[in-house]
């Protein structure tokens, strides 16, 4: 049904700077969309689902339309559920780089909704460290025949399981900064999410690297020893 009704996202030409009328209205509406769920926003800023940004910056409104005006949309974010859309099993989103369909069921913390943000972010990322891909059709299938009957498997296998462990292990330590705190009995800030506000900071301000090293270690000096940034 999203994909169906937000064909729009997609649907570019070489007229109008490559933007048809349905495309700058349908920008227009998500922009009002993700204004109204102030629970996936950052003070005033929702995040930039463009095909450069991928969802990973939080920018003015005015900002993200340009961006998409510009670039368009990340590839298949039919579903808005970084902007505060309820998941659809039936839609394999494309939020925070990634386009792995991950089902709430499976998240350690329990229902999407639950979710703090920087949570939601992990799973968007990385999907589930055992990744569970369904077999390819052949290229070439063979034509119909009334003579041709399909091999027949006694134990038919509908998905076969395959195991990234460089995957796995990033995504056991990205869980682990999500879930400590920035320092003890820190409430405020998980380690991740700490990372994540400098990190937003240094791209929407333009920071130089040597710069934001500096503001990090000054930051540093000031929270407790256990600090974990």
């Amino acid at each position: 049904m999203y994909k169906q009704n937000r064909s729009w996202m997609y649907d570019k030409d070489a007229v109008l700077y490559g933007m048809q009328s349905n495309f700058l209205e349908g920008v227009g509406e998500f922009i009002e969309f993700a204004l109204e769920h102030p629970a996936y926003m950052s003070g005033d800023k929702i995040r930039c689902p463009c095909s450069k940004c991928k969802n990973l910056k939080f920018k003015d409104p005015h900002e993200v339309g340009y961006d998409l005006y510009a670039v368009g949309f990340v590839p298949n974010y039919y579903n808005w559920t970084s902007h505060g859309e309820p998941l659809d099993p039936s839609v394999i989103p494309q939020t925070v780089g990634s386009s792995r369909y991950v089902p709430p069921e499976m998240s350690a913390w329990g229902d999407r909704a639950e979710m703090r943000w920087d949570q939601q972010m992990v799973y968007d990322a990385y999907g589930v460290p055992s990744q569970f891909n369904p077999p390819q059709p052949p290229n070439d299938p063979p034509e119909a025949s009334t003579s041709y009957q399909p091999d027949v498997d006694e134990n038919p296998t509908f998905y076969q399981p395959y195991v990234d462990e460089g995957l796995a292990e990033r995504f056991q330590d990205v869980l682990k900064a999500v879930d400590q705190p920035l320092y003890a009995d820190c409430e405020g800030y998980s380690q991740l999410s700490a990372v994540t506000e400098f990190m937003n900071i240094k791209a929407e301000y333009s920071l130089p690297e040597t710069c934001m090293n500096r503001v990090l270690q000054s930051v540093g000096g000031m929270l407790p020893r256990d600090h974990t940034l």
